[in-house]
């Protein structure tokens, strides 16, 4: 699983105040979010490096598959920079929620 810890790798964090954006992450549409993504540049391949997901399994998800598994969840926002208080997910330990949701 290849995934990408540098903070500097990830979208633009104002990206999730776009309402687009923010209507498919707190729907947690994960397709429509990858989607997002990639009409904002951002390739299947990078978004499976920083989510921990291979090129296909990414495609797969554009294409319909649903993501529901909560540690799945977890690491898309994490990976992403997604703050996870948006998607509905419990804060990482020891880390403090920065701003309004």
């Amino acid at each position: 699983m290849n995934t990408i810890d540098n903070p500097a790798d990830r979208p633009d964090p104002n990206l999730w105040a776009d309402p687009e954006m923010r209507q498919a992450v707190t729907a947690r549409d994960i397709g429509r979010v990858y989607r997002l993504l990639q009409r904002r540049g951002i390739s299947q391949q990078r978004i499976g490096a920083l989510v921990g997901q291979s090129q296909p399994e990414v495609s797969a998800i554009m294409r319909g598959r649903r993501v529901l598994a909560y540690d799945v969840l977890a690491r898309i926002s994490d990976g992403l920079g997604v703050p996870r208080e948006l998607m509905g997910l419990a804060g990482r330990p020891g880390h403090e929620p920065v701003g309004d949701p």
